[in-house]
């Protein structure tokens, strides 16, 4: 997947993006920098069409695989504040751990 991740990843939706992200964290637990930045970048340009289990589960993603960078998590706390009424308590657990 990692080999044609660069030449699909702009043809991913959130839902896809996330799941990505999620996989690589929940499988390697130390995913390659270059593929979480890539899932990252693309995440970010269609944040504003990003669910609240999308934005969650990158958020977990980024914290679990310990990469989290401060601009990825700014606008990504951004994003969870404009849709917290839409969170549920797993979302707002999995957030609130990501950001501790």
């Amino acid at each position: 997947v990692a080999d044609v991740l660069p030449y699909h990843v702009t043809y991913c939706s959130p839902v896809s993006i996330s799941a990505l992200a999620w996989s690589y964290a929940s499988l390697l637990r130390d995913p390659p920098s270059n593929v979480m930045s890539l899932l990252a970048s693309q995440f970010l340009k269609q944040l504003e069409s990003a669910e609240s289990q999308e934005i969650a589960n990158m958020c977990w993603a980024f914290a679990t695989a310990k990469m989290a960078k401060y601009h990825t998590f700014k606008d990504l706390g951004s994003a969870a504040a404009r849709k917290l009424a839409t969170f549920n308590i797993q979302e707002l657990s999995n957030t609130a751990w990501a950001f501790a």
